[in-house]
């Protein structure tokens, strides 16, 4: 199986063997420390992603593609050359690595997540979740029964797990006010301007009122 690759920094599209397309994002999407097992795993949703999109089989092509079924950016799945994925690792361990993650894609050759017989349209990964995942209808805009909201226990371990960003009152009532012009939030009301309406099923914010607006949490964020 061939796949379309848009190659967003040289502008133009690569026709890739499935496997080396899949070889090339699991080494850009996982850390190669990871076990094996991980990385097979891996190998398998990318896999499946990226026939998921290919237009000859059904699926929808990548609309910053220009004609591709995919581009190599975080906007699909990153993907990178074994030059360039070697490189970046350094010549000390670049061969290996790349190896360990040629061979967990061997591996899986062939294999893909199916539901009710048929391939999974929709297999979305993430690096870290809150500790549960997210039902697709809070997420995006339709309920999809294999994206359901399930507990996903371990991720408090992982290192970045957890991040803060803190706002002075006047930086983040700017911020607001710039993309939302009829919000009137204000430096000294903000901390009463800004309230959770509803949380999803899995503990996220859902709906946040920010002073005379509404917006979904994801938006806030």
């Amino acid at each position: 199986t061939k796949i379309k690759v848009f190659m967003t920094k040289e502008n133009t599209i690569k026709q890739l063997d499935l496997d080396v397309y899949v070889t090339g994002v699991v080494a850009s999407e996982m850390p190669v420390e990871f076990g094996i097992e991980a990385l097979k795993a891996q190998s398998v949703a990318a896999r499946t992603y990226a026939l998921a999109h290919m237009k000859e089989l059904g699926g929808t092509a990548c609309k910053n593609g220009k004609g591709a079924d995919l581009c190599d950016t975080v906007h699909c799945q990153v993907y990178m050359t074994k030059d360039a994925r070697v490189k970046a690792w350094g010549k000390d361990k670049g061969e290996e690595y790349w190896n360990k993650i040629k061979l967990a894609v061997e591996a899986t050759s062939g294999q893909v997540l199916t539901y009710n017989d048929n391939l999974v349209m929709e297999p979305y990964y993430f690096s870290t979740s809150s500790g549960r995942t997210e039902n697709s209808e809070d997420v995006f805009s339709t309920s999809i029964p294999y994206l359901r909201s399930v507990e996903s226990p371990g991720e408090e371990k992982v290192k970045n797990a957890k991040s803060s960003k803190t706002f002075k009152y006047r930086e983040l009532s700017k911020i607001i006010n710039n993309n939302y012009n009829n919000a009137n939030v204000t430096s000294t009301s903000i901390k009463k301007q800004i309230t959770v309406i509803d949380r999803t099923e899995a503990g996220s914010v859902k709906n946040i009122k920010v002073g005379n607006i509404t917006m979904t949490g994801s938006k806030f964020r």
